[in-house]
């Protein structure tokens, strides 16, 4: 019996021999190489809040590995659970570090948490503008506003917002726009600061002005009178119709010049203004009056007016509009004045 155990024993022993020091290492079950570094992988570190991310850990060398441990520098900002998986909770900055169980080897990362990304939090622009840089969620498709998102001013005689991410500047003093998104609640402000509108010298329109042509908007701009600015300028008065794309800049809603004309040169430019539409109305010389004529604001060496003598006439000319110049449209509904320029000669 002793004999048979000695063999046994034998046996066993030789096996662990042959296996410590013939066989390769891997075949025993060794264990993996030990860690040098680590290294935290994250996809973004800006997040808006109610975000969720995982994160992940790179070791050193490749065939290393080792347990790890997941901390936040503030739980009011960001939380973070033992396998990575990190949640955007509150608006702010936190600081995240992962750790080797042995505590040797350890790499951190900053977040910051948004309740809405804004372009910008704080505005200041002049009354009679507006601006449509504004950037929400990240999301540069301003259309956002009134479907996504509610948009409410403080105070809307100084500014607000409308779809379209156009922010509107009416009158000297701050507000605050409040962005509200309808899906979760999650808002911010902008506050909105208004300059006061400070014209221009007065630009005295000498006799030069007295001679010159009655133009469509298409042929002034086609001829180079006028440019795309001065389009979006004149049509805020025409009752506009544009996409948020038609607006390549701010503008002030205001013409650069006085709003009146001296007397005689109105008269020469009600003449012409009459000659044009008899010239593209043929039997319309009955209409020899101009019901309204309003001047729409100097362009260089154009001068923008918008005009009418009847309703009945308006109404024979309506199929000259609408009409869209260099992506610029004017809407003018039959009734309405519409628009034409005076270039002096």
């Amino acid at each position: 019996m002793k004999t048979k155990t000695a063999k046994i024993f034998s046996a066993v022993l030789l096996i662990m021999t042959l296996c410590l020091f013939l066989l390769p290492a891997a075949a025993c079950g060794s264990e993996e190489a030990a860690v040098t570094g680590i290294k935290m992988e994250a996809e973004k570190s800006l997040l808006i809040t109610g975000d969720i991310q995982y994160l992940s850990v790179k070791f050193f060398p490749e065939d290393a590995y080792a347990q790890v441990a997941w901390s936040s520098s503030d739980d009011r900002v960001i939380k973070i659970d033992g396998q990575g998986k990190m949640i955007a909770v509150g608006e702010g900055v936190a600081t995240v570090t992962v750790t080797t169980a042995d505590v040797e080897y350890s790499d951190s990362r900053e977040f910051t948490v948004r309740d809405i990304m804004l372009g910008s939090y704080d505005l200041t622009l002049v009354e009679g503008t507006i601006y449509k840089g504004l950037s929400v969620d990240g999301i540069t498709d301003h259309s956002v506003i009134g479907v996504d998102y509610d948009a409410v001013s403080a105070d809307p005689s100084i500014a607000y917002a409308v779809k379209g991410g156009i922010i509107k500047a009416e009158a000297p003093g701050t507000t605050q726009i409040t962005f509200t998104k309808k899906s979760d609640g999650r808002r911010t402000a902008c506050i909105v600061t208004v300059e006061a509108y400070v014209p221009e010298e007065p630009f005295a329109f000498g006799d030069e002005w007295m001679t010159g042509e009655m133009l469509t908007i298409e042929e002034a701009f086609e001829n180079g009178y006028i440019d795309h600015d001065d389009l979006t300028n004149m049509a805020y008065y025409c009752d506009i119709v544009m996409s948020p794309n038609d607006f390549t800049a701010d503008f002030t809603a205001e013409p650069l010049y006085p709003k009146e004309l001296p007397e005689e040169l109105m008269s020469v430019i009600e003449d012409a203004f009459i000659e044009w539409v008899i010239a593209v109305n043929p039997g319309t010389e009955k209409y020899d009056e101009v019901m309204s004529m309003e001047y729409l604001g100097r362009y260089g060496d154009c001068i923008a007016i918008k005009g009418s003598r009847s309703l009945g006439l308006t109404g024979a000319v309506y199929d000259v509009y609408p009409i869209t110049v260099d992506g610029v449209s004017f809407n003018i509904d039959p009734g309405e004045s519409y628009p034409l320029i005076w270039h002096r000669a």
